[in-house]
């Protein structure tokens, strides 16, 4: 039931839906499951489940409330569980996660916190940091007299990611692969993955180099021991201090 009038309606009452299914075709997921239950009473929206869950996406669970203003979003107060939750990351990272997450704040100034173990994952170095071309934007030619070419100011629209504010422990247990052109290391370890509005994640901590193999100078390396360490910068391009072992060929030495 919706009362009030259209700058500023009051819901009561309770949504529930059940038996549905989801698609995420720009990151190609599907999700069989999709239930939940959601109550409303005056200017608050209790979220008594959400659940959504593939056969080999996993699952989560989203529970809390939210209030609302009007027609806009007001606090936010909700809890977020995963299990064997997929999360792929620009077609160069994979991982299976177990999550306990809660997410505060307001829709323009949200706040992401709790934990993410990562029990399965692949990151593919080569694509995760290929260098990207540059916008290239064809311009008319100069019509003020001059040689200088004004370029039209953009306006970038806001998404959800950059007001967000995040403080993350992410624990990597073992099977999680970093692969490039030359490593294929397996890792694990606990890192703090944190940030502030506008500015990108920002990687804390470091992560042991359980086995693997590093190529140099045309050798195939055993590696024995490693640490990457992360230091926080914009740009994630961890400390790397591995040990590795190879097999020289004997021959004569002239």
């Amino acid at each position: 039931r919706i009362t009030g009038n259209f700058t500023a309606p009051t819901a009561a009452g309770d949504i529930r839906f059940s038996n549905g299914s989801m698609i995420v075709k720009s990151l190609g997921l599907s999700y069989e499951t999709c239930d939940g239950e959601i109550r409303f009473s005056q200017n608050r929206a209790q979220v008594v489940g959400l659940n959504i869950k593939g056969d080999k996406e996993g699952s989560l669970f989203a529970s809390g409330t939210i209030a609302f203003s009007g027609l806009s979003i007001g606090a936010i107060n909700l809890s977020i569980s995963g299990k064997n939750f997929y999360v792929p990351f620009q077609n160069a990272v994979f991982l299976r996660t177990k999550t306990d997450l809660t997410l505060t704040g307001t829709a323009i100034s949200p706040v992401l916190k709790g934990s993410i173990t990562v029990t399965k994952g692949k990151v593919d170095l080569l694509r995760l940091f290929s260098a990207r071309p540059a916008e290239i934007e064809m311009v008319n030619a100069p019509t003020n007299g001059t040689d200088v070419l004004e370029l039209p100011e953009k306006t970038k629209q806001p998404g959800f990611m950059e007001p967000l504010a995040a403080d993350l422990i992410v624990t990597v247990e073992k099977n999680v692969w970093l692969k490039g052109k030359d490593e294929d290391i397996e890792i694990k370890g606990r890192v703090n993955v944190k940030k502030r509005p506008d500015p990108p994640f920002v990687v804390l901590g470091q992560a042991d180099a359980v086995r693997g193999t590093y190529i140099f100078r045309n050798r195939i390396f055993q590696i024995t021991d490693g640490r990457l360490t992360f230091q926080g910068a914009e740009e994630i391009d961890p400390v790397l201090n591995i040990t590795g072992q190879t097999r020289i060929p004997t021959g004569n030495i002239i």
